[in-house]
């Protein structure tokens, strides 16, 4: 089957902000596969960003539940069966709650694909057959430290999904749910087939969702198919200061 280098899965959700993400090094490089994932009301505006910025690129359109997870679970699964192998995910995330929020974004961006990472990044995939996941320096968080509202919603999925990891033991999680990942490594997740009405209707809720449950269960699950969970920066080989 044919595969690409890569494919960056966009959740286009505040489209105001899907501009800066087309312009991103890696989606020039045409071995990238692009795809924007979005709710109905919002297909249009990204359609029309699309054509503004020449950014050739798929659309999988989705009911608005279960954020930027949700919709990544849905393509990723396609994206495996289609013989596809890396994917960077990001999403047009404000987090309007913070004030922050468009400074926190910008940072996971650029640590994830910057001109200077994203081939590295690449590069340290195709050279460790183990690594299973890469997230931005700084937002590789303990687990049991950020549990908050969604303990019982993360033991229910390490059950559900049969993982291994222990809660309290070292495993991290990918905060703001941004990162490179061999999809390989998400099998656990993505064989267990979580379906729409297993997520809550939107209601602007900022924790305890099955979303947010769901953000802090990638790296476990990587961890527990025998992957290994990496920062960006020492992927790349380059020292945090």
């Amino acid at each position: 089957r044919a595969t690409h280098a890569a494919c960056v899965v966009i959740h286009a959700w505040y489209v105001e902000a899907l501009g800066e993400l087309l312009a991103l090094p890696a989606l020039a490089d045409p071995a990238i596969r692009v795809l924007i994932t979005t709710s109905f009301d919002k297909e249009h505006a990204v359609r029309e960003a699309l054509a503004a910025h020449g950014t050739n690129a798929e659309i999988a359109v989705f009911e608005n539940r279960g954020r930027d997870i949700l919709p990544f679970l849905h393509v990723a699964s396609r994206l495996l069966d289609e013989g596809e192998q890396l994917v960077l995910k990001l999403h047009t995330k404000q987090s309007v709650h913070m004030e922050h929020g468009d400074r926190w974004r910008d940072e996971l961006v650029q640590r994830l694909a910057s001109a200077s990472r994203h081939q590295s990044i690449r590069t340290a995939f195709a050279d460790d057959a183990k690594l299973g996941l890469v997230a931005p320096e700084g937002h590789l968080l303990p687990l049991r430290s950020y549990l908050g509202a969604n303990e019982a919603n993360v033991e229910y999925l390490h059950t559900r999904l049969g993982l291994h990891r222990p809660l309290d033991g070292a495993t991290t999680f990918a905060s703001g749910s941004m990162f490179w990942v061999r999809l390989e490594a998400l099998r656990p997740l993505l064989d267990a087939h979580l379906d729409t009405w297993e997520f809550e209707s939107e209601a602007g809720q900022i924790d305890g969702t099955s979303a947010h449950a769901i953000e802090r269960t990638f790296a476990a699950c990587v961890e527990d198919a025998g992957f290994r969970v990496s920062a960006a920066s020492d992927a790349c080989g380059e020292a945090v200061i």
